[in-house]
């Protein structure tokens, strides 16, 4: 099964130019290059054009890491991921998952005129999802994110080491591009296959690390 009919199969009809990028790609994956640098406008339909022959690379057997640069771009690209059935996991950092430990610090120093605030942090003590998700379920969160997360202490994250799992079992993994530059460092960024979508902003990802 070639690229196209990954989108086929979904019932998504490419347009010209997505399917020409897409069958570039699609060519570059068969090829012995190493390397192939894209630029297309916004708006063609980038992200399904390089996730179908992902897709595809899949089938024959190989890893893909899709990088980012946001958590919310993250969460776009699985989103249209999953709109083609495919084997995905997603991996954010630390510091977008609560830390029991950092809670239970805040709520042994909290009095009576916090009531709101405890309860709502209560709430977040089980959660393990994301704080972005608890956020979207609970409303805003009434302290601030290094009250709850993001120590060097914080080891305790439940939804992190989940996530984790997930993404050895994943064939696709979509993540951020600071990660990926973490997994660079440590030397573990193994897939056959790396996608660097908003490239061009690697170099900010670096900076802020």
């Amino acid at each position: 099964m070639k690229a196209p009919s990954v989108l086929e199969n979904a019932g998504i009809t490419p347009r010209p130019p997505q399917d020409f990028l897409m069958r570039r790609i699609e060519d570059f994956l068969a090829s012995d290059e190493e390397t192939m640098c894209a630029n297309a406008q916004t708006g063609i339909g980038k992200t399904l054009a390089y996730l179908a022959p992902a897709v595809r690379a899949v089938a024959e057997g190989k890893t893909v890491v899709i990088s980012t640069h946001t958590v919310q771009q993250v969460r776009q690209i699985e989103a249209e991921a999953m709109r083609l059935g495919a084997d995905i996991a997603v991996r954010l950092g630390r510091a977008n998952f609560f830390s029991p430990n950092r809670i239970k610090r805040w709520l042994a120093n909290a009095d009576d005129r916090d009531s709101e605030v405890v309860q709502q942090l209560r709430d977040a003590l089980d959660f393990t999802s994301t704080i972005d998700d608890f956020e979207i379920q609970y409303g805003p969160l009434l302290v601030t994110r290094s009250d709850v997360c993001l120590t060097p202490a914080c080891r305790d994250q439940g939804g992190y080491e989940t996530q984790r799992a997930d993404v050895g079992n994943a064939s696709i993994v979509i993540q951020s591009h600071a990660m990926t530059i973490i997994d660079d460092i440590r030397g573990e960024l193994s897939a056959n296959v790396v996608i660097y979508d908003e490239g061009a902003r690697m170099g900010l990802a670096y900076s802020r690390m």
